[in-house]
């Protein structure tokens, strides 16, 4: 159950009667007989009380000015609002006057504060002690492709210029034209007159046949 009040006080009776209080709110308080035991607990509950008896010892203590600070006294105690505001408290109760508005205010300290919560801090470790660190995953080789890449198409253009270079080469290695037509082979020699005839019909300019004179039948 969280700390709801903190009552400082030396006095055993002014104890009693504010932890009597606090059971009728149903809140969580707590008693330090001094200012040593109330220290630590300061700024937690969302209530103080500060007995007549210890306000002096907690105006010299030097604790942090905080809010929900009530100074509780007697009805025969001298100038409790100059006490009040030397030990840093924003309301007086007067016992047992006031015990009614002590009741609301332990109610009001044990609600649970919207603004209140626990703070959790996450450090991630990796090495050192307490701590088991694995290299990362090694990436996976790139895959092969499941086809072939096709040929690259060839535009008109590169066909064209392909074609006319291999024609131009064709025409390069062939050598000249011969006078028959066929590009790069061998003169064709002069084929042997059919006896009817006196002239090659192969020969240009129809040269005469050497085997055969004109004045021979």
């Amino acid at each position: 159950m969280n700390l709801a009040a903190l009552i400082i006080t030396g006095d055993p009776g002014t104890a009693d009667a504010l932890l009597r209080l606090a059971a009728a709110a149903d809140a969580h308080a707590e008693v330090a007989h001094d200012v040593g035991e109330a220290r630590p607990a300061w700024t937690w509950p969302a209530l103080v009380l500060v007995g007549a008896v210890a306000a002096a010892d907690v105006a010299a203590s030097g604790l942090p000015r905080r809010a929900g600070v009530v100074l509780v006294t007697g009805a025969a105690t001298a100038d409790p609002y100059r006490m009040a505001v030397r030990a840093g408290a924003q309301d007086v109760a007067v016992l047992p006057d006031h015990e009614d508005w002590l009741i609301g205010a332990f109610a009001t300290a044990a609600e649970p504060d919207a603004n209140r919560a626990a703070v959790v801090g996450v450090v991630g470790a990796r090495g050192g002690a307490g701590s088991a660190s694995s290299p990362p995953p090694s990436p996976s080789p790139p895959r092969a492709p499941a086809c072939a890449p096709s040929s690259p198409t060839r535009t008109p253009s590169a066909a064209a210029s392909t074609s006319s270079s291999v024609s131009k080469s064709t025409k390069a290695s062939a050598g000249p034209t011969s006078p028959n037509g066929a590009a790069g082979s061998a003169p064709t020699p002069c084929a042997r007159p059919s006896p009817a005839t006196a002239t090659c019909p192969s020969c240009p300019g129809g040269a005469a046949n050497p085997s055969r004179s004109p004045g021979r039948r």
